[in-house]
Formats: C-alpha cells, structure tokens, sequence
C-alpha cells in the first residue's frame, strides 16, 4: 500500500511539473506589478464656495481635511496673460490659485478644461479687493498671501478628467454683472471698441504691466479688457467690429474688467453701430468722462467695505467715516476733527491689474472747510511725490512738490471743488500691494471736509 501511494505521488508530481512547462515555452511573462496608468485622485469632499465661505476678507488657514475641485478657466502657457495663477471654476463661482513660477512652471501643465482637485488644507484664502484668491501664507505685510512654491503646488494640486470644457455665462446687460462672479468666465454680447481705442493694440510689448481697451453698448455703458503686456497676443490689433467679448472677470478699482483667455475671446465681426449720446454710460471700467477711472478699489467711497479693503496694514483714522453728502446724492468721505499729529488718513495700495500707461492725471473732489491744507503722496517706482494743496478756493491744477507741506486754508463756499493732481512726468507704482496714494492733514486745526470720487485720468 506504501508503494502505491508512493506511485501516485511520483504521477501527480510528473503532471504538475509538465503544465509549468508548457505554460513557460507558451505564454509572455506576467508583470507581478502591474503599474496604473492613471494614479488615484483624491475625493472632493468640498466645494469652491465653502472655500470662499472661510473669509470676507483677511487670510484665514484652510482647516484639515479640505478638499476641492474645480474646471481650469484659465491657461497661462497658451495666453501668458495671467500672472503666476490659475483661474478653477466650480458652478457660478471661482478661486484663484497663486502659484510661484520655478523649475518646470508646473501650474502651467493645467490646461483649460481640466478638472483640477485641490487638498487645501493648512493654505490661506484671502478675498483680495473681490479676488478670492489660495495660497501660502504671507511673508510681507503687504500682501494677504504668498505664492504656492512649485514643490508644494505639486503636493497639493493633481490634474484629473479633460475637456470639461465651461461654457462662459452670457452677460447682454452690464448692469447684472455682480462681484461674485469675478474669476468666472462671462462673454459679454452687443459691444464694441470705443471710438479712442480703435486701431490700439492689444499688448504693448517694449513695457510691463497692462493694456486697457475700453468697450461701449449702444446705451454707453462701458466696460474694458486688461491685457497683460506680456500676453501672446499683444502685438494682435483690437478688432473694429460690433459682437461680443469672452474671457474671465475681474474688476480695477470700482469698475468690471475681462481678462482675455486667448484672442479668440474677441469675436468682433458684425457692423459697428452708433452710440446713443443722450446717455452718461456707466462707470465700469472706461475713461469716457471728464473724471477717468477709479483710482482705487472704493475710491467713490460707495461701498466702504471696498474702500477700507484697499488701504494698507495702517487701514483708516477713526474720525475718517462714510457720509451720505457725496456729489450728486452719492457717498464720501468724511474728515471732521482737529488731529494731534500730521496724520496719514489712509494710504491705499496698488490693485491687481493697475495700468497708469498713457495717464497724465489724479482728480478728486472736496466740499467744507479746514484750518490747514491737505498733503497727498503719490506713490511711484522709485518713492513719492508729495503734493500740496495750500490756499484752496477755487478749482486748480496742483504740482508735484519737494516735501509735504499743510500750509493754507480750505474754504469751498458750500461747493464741491475739482482738484487736479498733474501725474505727466510719474512713473506710478505698479507692483500689487505697494502703497499708491495716500492722504495726510495737518495737526491742531480743525477739518470739516468731505472727499469724493478719486479718479485717474
């Protein structure tokens, strides 16, 4: 019995050893390592909107355990006209990513279309003017955040599904374009480039910084497009036709701007048409008035939450407040103490997107009375211009002068004057953050003075 057991044990592992061996004369080897090609992406587990629900405003850390997602509206490597950022879209709202250009420009490898899953966690979200915008946290005071080195974004940032394409919102009434639509894809209908601007390039290649081309409706509201001077497209010539302009929202100051994503944003082929001249437009975003363009986000002092979010790490003096005896039934500031000290009211920073090119004036409004001038300081590329008002009676023109001087009296018979600041011979700071105007007065006298509606021109 032994021995046939031993037999039987002899046969089945005679067997086994002649399947192995077909099996390695006939068949390729197998990987016992398979590697998937397509590497495992996180779950959202938040949206874009509970990101921008962590702040109104200041940097706030990002808490453990975020995760979002959201489709690429922007791509820097094809238009080269956003800075060091990606644009994600997620529904009808938007974040902007900051990222830091090193090495292989890795933000770049989002392309527009892209689904893009973000772990947020231990980032700061600002809103910076109507920007909410993610990154590092700060290193100087002036700015709300740092840009995301490249090793980190990597970390954080992985590139999902493709062509998930977002269909701009079509805007045919500028009057329903709102603040939390900024970083969002819009195409604006029934357009076209204002008479000024015609024949204008898109970029201006020999300099930094933006070109700004304004747009009308045929009732003259306005709007403009900001192009980065480095955009692929800036030696492309502003089409002359009526249609519609695309690309993403942002704003400049008080006024709605669009961000062209490619030169295909401007689909102007139609007729030109003729502008209504019985209408004062809007003020989105074009010089088509005396007064030009706010200088600086709030500067109409209509929506003070804008105003104050603008000012520097100093923010506001607190006799300095909102009044409703603005021009024209508007809001104002509103000067009414007798200081201790030359003090600096406010100094407001550089906007995103700030373009000074080609401008040769800052004009602002002031109505009452004070014992002593007010000085204001110009910020520019290599420090400041101090300006003077002095005696103030009558509407003027005001120099740059050598040193800040509250000499003078202030006395508009109950009438809003007109103050001119000559800017002609400036180069205006144009680095985002930097300080870019600021308002002093002079100590113990008493100011009773109301400011409004300071434009750049």
């Amino acid at each position: 019995m032994k021995k046939l057991h031993y037999l039987l044990f002899v046969m089945v592992m005679g067997l086994a050893v002649s399947f192995t061996s077909c099996s390695s004369d006939n068949d390729s080897p197998i990987d016992p390592s398979p590697v998937d090609p397509t590497p495992e992406l996180p779950v959202a587990n938040k949206t874009i909107a509970d990101l921008r629900a962590l702040t109104t405003g200041d940097a706030v850390e990002v808490p453990a355990d975020f995760i979002f997602k959201g489709i690429v509206v922007s791509n820097q490597a094809e238009s080269n006209n956003f800075y060091q950022a990606i644009y994600l879209q997620d529904g009808d709202v938007a974040v902007k990513i900051s990222c830091l250009k090193e090495g292989d420009k890795f933000y770049q490898t989002f392309v527009a279309g892209q689904e893009v899953f973000v772990k947020a966690a231990g980032l700061f979200m600002a809103k910076y003017y109507d920007t909410y915008t993610l990154g590092y946290q700060a290193t100087d005071d002036k700015y709300k955040v740092s840009r995301i080195p490249e090793v980190n974004l990597k970390a954080v940032a992985f590139g999902g599904e493709l062509n998930k394409n977002i269909t701009p919102k079509e805007i045919d009434d500028l009057s329903t374009l709102t603040p939390d639509m900024v970083g969002t894809l819009v195409k604006v209908n029934n357009v076209q480039v204002v008479e000024t601007d015609k024949g204008k390039k898109l970029g201006d290649k020999d300099n930094s910084g933006y070109t700004t081309i304004g747009f009308t409706t045929i009732d003259k509201k306005t709007i403009a497009i900001s192009n980065s001077n480095y955009a692929n497209f800036n030696e492309e010539v502003v089409p002359e036709g009526s249609g519609s302009i695309s690309g993403i929202l942002n704003t400049f100051g008080a006024d709605f701007q669009i961000a062209l994503t490619g030169i295909d944003g401007l689909e102007l082929t139609g007729e030109r048409f003729t502008v209504e001249s019985d209408n004062n437009g809007g003020d989105t975003g074009v010089d088509d008035g005396d007064n030009g363009l706010g200088l600086f986000p709030g500067s109409d002092f209509e929506t003070w939450e804008t105003f104050t979010g603008a000012l520097n790490q100093y923010g506001l003096k607190d006799y300095a407040v909102q009044s409703d005896n603005g021009r024209d039934g508007s809001k104002a500031l509103y000067i009414n103490t007798t200081p201790t000290g030359n003090d600096y009211v406010f100094t407001a920073t550089v906007p995103e997107n700030f373009d000074a090119t080609g401008k040769t004036k800052i004009i602002f409004y002031i109505k009452g009375t004070s014992g002593k001038s007010l000085s204001l300081n110009v910020y520019t590329t290599d420090g400041f211009k101090p300006f003077n008002l002095g005696d103030y009676s009558t509407a003027a023109t005001v120099e740059p002068a050598g040193s800040n001087s509250y000499t003078g009296a202030i006395d508009t018979a109950g009438e809003w004057l007109k103050v001119t600041l000559n800017i002609a011979d400036l180069a205006l700071a144009t680095e985002a953050g930097s300080s870019l105007f600021a308002l002093k007065v002079g100590k113990t006298v008493a100011y009773d003075l109301l400011i409004d509606d300071i434009t750049i021109k």
